[in-house]
């Protein structure tokens, strides 16, 4: 990723002129050409913006027609130092440079790995290293935030496809088509996926996924999620490994989390979220579909 701020300044500039209806681009260049700028920015230098905003994904281009995304639309409306900002970072957002995922471990923040051209422009946007650093630490919470989403969605996708083969395999196509992935509607449920199984049960399963599993499983629940698995009996917990041999490690019930579990120290503190390091061993392989008889 390479950038600068004089280019952020003209990428606001060039969003200036955009509507939300469209602009076809010869429209656009005769905007740039006729902006008065004081002669800070000429036409190249607009068009240049422009391509920023198309690296950030803040426009789209149809027939050579540009639409602004509802995101631009808003940065319009902005002073020009908080445009400047948020069109920094849905660049930095969208390119995911290198960089970005050595900026935050266990030890803190490390600026040193911030290169040059991307600290040149934060040191202009920003006068303190307080404020880059608070800047710098929500970039990297949204880009975490996004990581496990991504791989959520891919391991419920694998849970789902893998449901729908265990029931086609035993002849129960009907039972396949009927595998729901709930969080599409809702991510607040304690649970992702329904599947029935041969036997007639209902189970409602919670997936979670990783990149690395040796010897232990570790992930985030929810005390939602805690919750309702304590309280339904067909609640299932399915891990899921996405590391290239994507791959379902197994399954375990609320009983098996409950070890692994904080506990409340009063009624004015109790946990909301919790990272839990489970050992592989503690989970049974397969799906808890037809696990009563036997088949996994």
């Amino acid at each position: 990723m390479s950038t600068s701020l004089y280019l952020l300044q003209a990428a606001a500039l060039a969003a200036s002129v955009l509507t939300p209806s469209g602009t076809p681009q010869h429209t656009a260049d005769k905007s740039y050409r006729s902006m008065v700028t004081g002669g800070l920015y000429r036409h190249d230098a607009l068009r240049a913006g422009q391509e920023v905003l198309e690296r950030a994904s803040l426009v789209k281009i149809v027939d050579d027609v540009i639409f602004p995304v509802e995101d631009l639309q808003a940065m319009t409306r902005m002073p020009q130092q908080d445009a400047v900002e948020m069109l920094f970072r849905a660049l930095v957002l969208q390119e995911r440079p290198l960089w970005l995922w050595g900026l935050v471990d266990e030890r803190g923040l490390h600026l040193d790995n911030v290169p040059d051209d991307a600290a040149s422009v934060l040191s202009k946007m920003m006068r303190t290293v307080e404020e880059r650093e608070a800047y710098l630490l929500s970039l990297a919470r949204t880009v975490d935030t996004q990581q496990l989403k991504e791989l959520g969605l891919r391991g419920e996708e694998l849970v789902v496809a893998t449901c729908r083969a265990h029931l086609s395999d035993r002849g129960r196509s009907d039972l396949a088509d009927l595998v729901c992935r709930v969080s599409e509607i809702s991510d607040e449920l304690g649970y992702d996926i329904t599947s029935i199984d041969t036997g007639g049960t209902r189970h409602r399963l919670e997936v979670k996924a990783t990149r690395v599993a040796v010897n232990k499983f570790e992930f985030y629940l929810s005390r939602n999620e805690a919750d309702f698995a304590a309280r339904d009996r067909n609640w299932s917990l399915v891990a899921v490994c996405l590391d290239g041999d994507d791959r379902v490690l197994g399954w375990c019930r609320s009983e098996a989390l409950a070890p692994h579990l904080p506990v409340d120290t009063s009624e004015f503190a109790r946990w909301a979220s919790v990272k839990v390091s489970m050992p592989l061993a503690d989970l049974t392989p397969g799906l808890p579909l037809d696990a009563r008889t036997g088949a996994h």
